[in-house]
């Protein structure tokens, strides 16, 4: 195709990436056939976004599986808000539903919106401080998995596991992927 060449005829340089994506939302659904680490090409590894973090979730149950702390997310500089089609609204931390849920544009007090905003106060972020990694791994974990992961979306899906667990024991509804 020749890529290169014809990015440089209009002065620009070739750039792609390959991306394993996360693994909540839409993409949770993909985890049985998520790409391991081994299994990128060698030709397609220079295009790996961040290949050399990337880390296997074999890798990532060892890294974990003795570490007493919570997942954290927490807003800096900016705010970043996810708006349905529905109103409902939502932190960009992960995908959205109900335990993500900040609160409706429609339906929930400005102030209330603003305060669980601020104080990071979602059903989610609540539950999250409740189980360690530790235990998120000895539940959700799968010790022998090659697949790809950059450790931070691991922990993601961990916890969405437990959330999606949870929400099940609630609702009597068993939704999980």
């Amino acid at each position: 195709m020749q890529l290169e060449e014809r990015c440089a005829a209009f002065g620009e340089k070739f750039k792609f990436f390959v991306h394993s994506g996360s693994c909540d939302g839409e993409n949770r659904k993909l985890y049985n056939i998520r790409i391991e680490k081994d299994h990128v090409p060698k030709e397609i590894r220079p295009y790996y976004l961040n290949y050399n973090k990337a880390v296997t979730e074999q890798e990532c149950c060892e890294l974990l599986k003795e570490d007493g702390s919570s997942v954290k997310y927490h807003n800096e500089e900016q705010i970043v808000l996810y708006v349905s089609n529905t109103f409902d609204v939502y932190f960009n931390f992960t995908h959205m539903t109900d335990a993500w849920k900040i609160g409706n544009l429609k339906d929930t007090k400005p102030e209330e919106m603003v305060k669980k905003i601020a104080e990071e106060d979602t059903d989610a972020l609540n539950a999250a401080k409740t189980i360690t990694m530790k235990a998120l791994v000895e539940r959700y974990g799968n010790a022998h998995s090659k697949r790809a992961f950059f450790i931070n979306d691991y922990k993601s899906y961990l916890l969405n596991c437990f959330l999606e667990e949870a929400h099940a024991a609630v609702s009597g509804c068993d939704f999980r992927m």
